[in-house]
């Protein structure tokens, strides 16, 4: 799930270095129509599955799978469900949806999460992430907050928000770290082969990648610190 909270702010990040970056409102309604209607119905179908198909525990199981089996439909709980965004009890109908709850809390507040990454320098950044998953395990040892469902916790979004600001870096630097990364034995300019043996096509697509970026590791080329 890091890598897909890496990617998350990569690629939403990329209009706005293309200078195609939506009004606000536009952007949440792309980000509820590409989350929370597809969540619908996923959620709306394990309701209708928990709710009357019958699934008794199985022992032999974990507790992790028999928690949510035999289950009574609870009224408030299933309306819960439905904003998302809560400290939801995921658990009750289907423990997975954690990853959507905290993509769309964070997609709230991704364009100030790209005002705020613009404005300082990489190693602030950087430590800005650290103070952000350092206060959300604070509050896994200590208990600030008790989380209603799997990683559903408003702390646990801090650590979110910080890998969605990584995934932000990468965008922002990723033609740089793609120079730096690349190796000079080998010459892009032969083939589409070669371009991906230079680690072109890491953030680059391999056929788009153009020779300039496969240059020697030049430490002047990498953001000053």
């Amino acid at each position: 799930m890091v890598v897909f909270f890496l990617l998350s702010g990569f690629v939403l990040l990329l209009p706005f270095l293309r200078g195609q970056a939506p009004a606000y409102l536009a952007f949440i309604i792309r980000r509820v129509c590409r989350i929370c209607l597809p969540y619908l119905v996923g959620i709306g179908i394990s309701i209708l599955v928990i709710t009357f198909v019958a699934v008794s525990k199985k022992p032999d199981l974990s507790p992790w799978f028999n928690q949510s089996c035999g289950m009574p439909f609870n009224g408030w709980i299933a309306l819960e469900h439905i904003s998302l965004i809560g400290n939801i009890h995921s658990n009750t109908y289907n423990n997975a949806i954690w990853s959507l709850i905290q993509e769309m809390r964070v997609s709230l507040l991704f364009p100030l999460l790209f005002w705020a990454v613009s404005r300082n320098k990489v190693i602030t950044n950087l430590a800005i992430c650290g103070i952000l998953s350092g206060i959300s395990e604070l509050n896994t040892r200590f208990h600030f907050e008790d989380s209603n469902g799997d990683q559903t916790g408003y702390f646990f979004t801090l650590h979110i928000a910080s890998l969605f600001i990584i995934g932000i870096m990468l965008a922002k630097y990723r033609e740089t770290l793609v120079r730096w990364c690349c190796c000079s034995r080998w010459d892009c300019t032969e083939s589409p082969w070669n371009r991906r043996s230079c680690f072109c096509g890491i953030m680059v697509p391999p056929w788009e990648a153009p020779c300039s970026l496969c240059l020697p590791w030049d430490r002047t080329r990498f953001p000053r610190f």
